[in-house]
């Protein structure tokens, strides 16, 4: 689906939409699996964080990669209070930095990247926040609605601010997100993996 949707938007220069009967939530919740963010599969790489910003909290998810795209969601939470306070972004801080993750064979891995979005009525203390941890490979990210963008569009250098955001094809990866939660458990590649404490 990935590969014809790139080809729908490139090549014909139209929309691509999946269908809606492709995506069966009961079917999805039913397929959760027994692992957990201290025993987790081997074939998870790489660890990210995404972090969505609210007026009252910070919503964080934190996803293990494996190859073809493979992804495990390890955890979901919310830090409550106002991101303008610093010990909710304190709170946050010490999440990124501090929680460790362990596969099954044993080997401990912390969070590699973090995107937080920018989007809202907290932009500037998501920037107040981000400043000055880029060496930590903590950014903010901004959606770009315009169609046909890809997933990760590009660096934006904010001088003023001084620090660099991430511009996201919103369209792109929401269609590619639905594309790979319908994948099949045949196929791999792309798919999707929730633990089994995850709820509805």
């Amino acid at each position: 689906p990935e590969l014809e949707q790139t080809f729908y938007n490139t090549i014909l220069g139209v929309e691509y939409e999946y269908a809606e009967h492709e995506l069966d939530y009961m079917s999805l919740f039913k397929s959760r699996e027994d692992y957990d963010i201290k025993r987790f599969p081997n074939d998870i790489e790489i660890i990210t964080c995404g972090v969505d910003t609210q007026d009252d909290r910070f919503e964080l998810e934190v996803v293990g990669w494996g190859a073809g795209g493979e992804s495990w969601s390890l955890d979901y939470m919310t830090i409550t209070g106002d991101p303008n306070h610093k010990y909710t972004r304190d709170e946050l801080d010490d999440y990124l930095q501090d929680m460790t993750f362990q596969r099954v064979d044993g080997l401990k891995m912390k969070i590699k990247s973090t995107f937080i979005d920018t989007g809202g009525h907290r932009t500037d203390d998501v920037y107040a926040y981000v400043r000055g941890k880029q060496f930590r490979n903590i950014y903010g990210c901004k959606g770009l609605s315009s169609p046909g963008q890809p997933v990760f569009a590009r660096w934006s250098k904010l001088k003023q601010e001084r620090i660099k955001i991430a511009l996201i094809g919103t369209d792109t990866a929401k269609e590619s997100i639905y594309s790979r939660l319908a994948v099949g458990n045949e196929d791999r590649s792309g798919r999707c993996h929730f633990p089994l404490s995850r709820d509805e």
